[in-house]
């Protein structure tokens, strides 16, 4: 039986988090066709040829972090803003219970924040704790925009609020291999899905 396939801790708290999450996927699909984005499905052998920008943001710790500090890593990577009240906690809560199912060292974890204005260093340290993040998960902010194009290189749909719309970003984990290559978009509330993640970390690690 896969970790996910049963809830963790609180059946109250999950419980809240599910709801909110499914219903905020519910409206996030109906704005992504509003949108015309289209998110990649992690499909084996169909995975086209897309790669992790460079970049350079700060971590949770306020220090310097680009991608040159995951180079020969297999790294996981969400995106996320604390004050978020849709998905982000049990986004966040899945990402905690992946840290901990994968252990091995080679393997590190990514949230970024597309919410820079709210979420500095200190904020993000703060809600790092709350989810028993590890020295291997880094929480990076930066300018405005950008996580907002690192999202777009992925082919992965993200917008700023605007309007009457609030901001606006893909739940997909994504896993990218050593060379910085995309290997898979994983839906963070598919049990199958985030088990398949954990298989094929694991399978990246080792080679």
């Amino acid at each position: 039986m896969g970790i996910f396939t049963v809830s963790l801790g609180s059946v109250g708290i999950i419980a809240l988090m599910v709801v909110l999450g499914l219903w905020m996927s519910s409206r996030l699909s109906a704005r992504n066709t509003e949108m015309g984005a289209e998110i990649l499905k992690s499909e084996e052998g169909e995975m086209p040829e897309i790669r992790m920008p460079a970049f350079s943001m700060v971590d949770q710790d306020n220090r310097a972090f680009s991608l040159d500090d995951l180079k020969g890593k297999v790294w996981i990577a969400d995106f996320i803003f604390t004050t978020c009240t849709g998905p982000c906690p049990l986004l966040t809560m899945k990402m905690s219970q992946l840290q901990k199912e994968l252990a091995d060292p080679r393997i590190e974890f990514v949230s970024f924040s597309i919410d820079p204005e709210t979420d500095t260093p200190a904020v993000l340290k703060a809600y790092g704790e709350k989810f028993s993040a590890s020295a291997r998960w880094h929480f990076l902010t930066g300018e405005d925009n950008a996580a907002y194009s690192i999202a777009k290189a992925l082919k992965l749909p993200a917008a700023p609020a605007s309007g009457n719309n609030p901001i606006f970003h893909t739940t997909k984990f994504t896993l990218i291999g050593p060379s910085g290559k995309v290997a898979g978009y994983y839906d963070y509330n598919d049990a199958a899905d985030l088990n398949k993640l954990i298989s094929d970390a694991r399978r990246l690690a080792k080679s």
